[in-house]
């Protein structure tokens, strides 16, 4: 049985860069993450700190979960 490929349109790929580029243009002190409620989280400040010495992206930041770990020995290593 043959699998239908998986298809994608250009203009949604350069959508989400967009976005993700606008994401990251910022600084992370300067950024309000929110809930699916639209209500801010409380991220500790320790975590932000930290972050700024990974040299990695805002999108990164959530997407790792750092802003909730911070550094563990897992990611240390």
């Amino acid at each position: 049985m043959k699998l239908e490929r998986f298809k994608i349109r250009l203009s949604e790929i350069k959508q989400l860069t967009e976005r993700l580029r606008e994401i990251n243009d910022n600084d992370i002190r300067n950024v309000d993450f929110l809930d699916e409620n639209d209500i801010p989280i409380k991220i500790d400040e320790k975590n932000i700190d930290d972050w700024n010495f990974t040299g990695l992206n805002i999108t990164d930041f959530i997407d790792s979960d750092f802003y909730i770990t911070g550094f563990t020995e897992e990611n240390i290593l």
